[in-house]
This record gives structure tokens, C-alpha cells and sequence, in this order.
């Protein structure tokens, strides 16, 4: 649960922070909840919303130190494979993303490209 809220933070501060930024913010969240119980309500969204995977995954590479140019290679191939998907609320829809960001992923550092 702690993690949940720490990157739920973290993704409505993306916004506002650099790289940098985000990474001291998660320290201190880290250093911070460490001492406490979080609970959590119930939430009526959907756990997989699609959305809330690329977001989270967006994220992850902002803050493993990603160019924006890359982030925004992440966001356009992943917005096309979305559209391109029928369902996109199971897991077989977030292991064919992984999957597919792998791949893509592979052909980037391939051709020479870097985060």
C-alpha cells in the first residue's frame, strides 16, 4: 500500500519535477512512510486501467533517468499499441505491453539510440 501511494504521488508531481526532483521525493516518501501503516480505501477505478500501467511505466523510466525524448518514444508507441488492442483490462493485455515494450526496446538500443 505504501507503494501505491508513494507512486501515486509521485505521478501527479510529474508535472512539476525533474528526474532529480522525483528521486529526492521518493527518498523522503521512503524514509518517511517507513515508520507507518498505510491503509488504503476501496477505489471504484480499474486496477489495470490502461492509463494508470502507462503512466506508472512512464514514470518508472523518468525516474531510471530517461531522456524526455525517449519517455516521449515510450508514450507514442505505447498509445499506438493501446488503440491497436481490443481488451486492455487483463493481464494477458499488461504481459503482451511488457512484451512489446521489451521488443521495442531492443530495436532502440540496437540502432544505436540511448535513454
Amino acid at each position: 500500500m505504501k507503494q501505491e501511494l508513494m507512486t501515486e504521488v509521485m505521478q501527479q508531481m510529474l508535472p512539476y519535477l525533474d528526474n532529480a526532483q522525483l528521486k529526492q521525493l521518493r527518498q523522503v516518501m521512503e524514509q518517511t512512510l517507513f515508520h507507518y501503516e498505510v491503509a488504503g480505501t476501496e477505489d471504484k477505478r480499474e486496477e489495470n486501467d490502461s492509463n494508470d500501467i502507462v503512466a506508472r511505466f512512464i514514470a518508472a523510466k523518468r525516474i531510471e533517468g530517461c531522456s524526455e525524448k525517449t519517455l516521449k518514444y515510450y508514450q507514442t508507441t505505447i498509445d499506438a499499441m493501446v488503440s491497436s488492442l481490443g481488451s486492455e483490462n487483463d493481464d494477458d493485455y499488461i504481459d503482451y505491453m511488457m512484451s512489446f515494450l521489451k521488443f521495442q526496446k531492443e530495436i532502440f538500443d540496437s540502432n544505436g539510440m540511448t535513454g
